[in-house]
C-alpha cells in the first residue's frame, strides 16, 4: 500500500497539472498537431470545424491552409487581435520543396526580419517589422513570429502576428507565441 500511495499522489498531481492548463486546446488533424488559446477560434473560410487545413492548388503548389484567431467582439478590439496561419506547402510534380524556396513564399518583401532565432537544414524561426497603412490612413507596425518547419517534401510555414504597440504593452504574449510555436509537431 505504501507503494501505491506515492504512484496515486504523482497520479492525481500530473491530472490537477493538466486541469490547471486548461487555457490550452490541442488541434490535431492529418498533419500536425500544435496548442492554442482555448478562447481563439477557426477564421472565416476554413472548412469543416476548422481542425483540418483546407487545400487548394496554385501551380506549381498544393497548398494546406489553417487560420485561427482570438475572437473579435467588437471593431475595438482590433487593435488587440492575434492570429496564426499555416501555410503547408508541396510541390504538385512530387519533388522536393526547399526551405529558402518556402521562405521566399513566406515573409513578404516589406516585411523587415528584425531577428533570426534558430536556423538549421529543418526548421527556421524569425521575428519581423512590417509597417502597414490602415483602412482609416494611419501607419501601424505588426511584428511577426515565423517557423518554417520541413519534413519530406512538406514545408510548414507558421505565422503568428499582431499590433507592435500590443506586442510591447503585453508582457506575457511573447511567451504565448513561443508556447504555439514549441507545440508545433509534425505528423
Amino acid at each position: 500500500m505504501k507503494q501505491i500511495l506515492p504512484l496515486l499522489l504523482l497520479l492525481f498531481m500530473s491530472m490537477n497539472l493538466k486541469a490547471e492548463n486548461g487555457k490550452w486546446r490541442v488541434i490535431k488533424n492529418k498533419l500536425y498537431s500544435l496548442e492554442l488559446p482555448v478562447e481563439w477560434k477557426p477564421q472565416n473560410g476554413m472548412p469543416g470545424d476548422g481542425y483540418e487545413p483546407g487545400r487548394r492548388e496554385a501551380a506549381p503548389y498544393i497548398i494546406h491552409y489553417f487560420a485561427w484567431s482570438k475572437p473579435l467582439k467588437s471593431k475595438d478590439d482590433a487593435p488587440t487581435l492575434i492570429g496564426i496561419n499555416i501555410q503547408t506547402y508541396e510541390k504538385q510534380d512530387g519533388s522536393i520543396m526547399s526551405m529558402d524556396e518556402a521562405r521566399k513564399r513566406t515573409i513578404l518583401s516589406w516585411d523587415r526580419i528584425e531577428k533570426t532565432l534558430h536556423s538549421s537544414s529543418d526548421e527556421w524561426r524569425c521575428t519581423t517589422i512590417r509597417t502597414s497603412k490602415e483602412m482609416d490612413g494611419s501607419m501601424v507596425d505588426y511584428r511577426g513570429f515565423y517557423l518554417l518547419k520541413k519534413k519530406g517534401n512538406r514545408v510548414h510555414c507558421i505565422s503568428l502576428s499582431l499590433r507592435e504597440n500590443f506586442y510591447k504593452k503585453s508582457p506575457d504574449m511573447q511567451n504565448l507565441i513561443l508556447h504555439i510555436l514549441d507545440s508545433f509537431k509534425v505528423n
